[in-house]
């Protein structure tokens, strides 16, 4: 997907460096250029940025996920942290979620964190 997006920019972009060249190092020919080209051929680079979600589309899984669940209305982040949490607990599957994933090791540590107060306190007296 990176080599298509960097080949995709590279020919999006070429036909306007080309012509920013000519006019550095051979303005009389720059100048003989129509002045349609002069004016169509940023427009090139700029297309690259409208290019770039459909390859996104085309090639990466979790971008259409999300793109189809932001479009259609899919399950909320809070649900889908909380499904990733407890199928984590389950099974030993990794997760894309990095927030996900990160309350999912924060449940340990404040454990561990409550476990140490008690220790620090020792046993509260009757």
């Amino acid at each position: 997907m990176l080599i298509t997006v960097v080949i995709v920019f590279a020919l999006s972009w070429l036909p306007f460096q080309a012509l920013e060249m000519l006019r550095q190092y051979n303005r009389p020919l720059f100048d003989s250029l129509p002045i349609e080209l002069l004016y169509t051929t940023p427009w090139f680079g700029y297309a690259n940025s409208a290019i770039n979600p459909i390859l996104y589309v085309i090639f990466s899984e979790n971008y259409r996920q999300e793109f189809y669940r932001i479009l259609c209305r899919g399950p909320t982040r809070k649900d889908r942290y909380r499904r990733t949490i407890i199928s984590r607990s389950t099974t030993t599957r990794s997760t894309r979620l990095s927030r996900a994933s990160s309350l999912a090791v924060s449940i340990p540590l404040q454990k561990l964190r409550e476990e140490a107060n008690y220790r620090r306190q020792g046993p509260e007296s009757p």
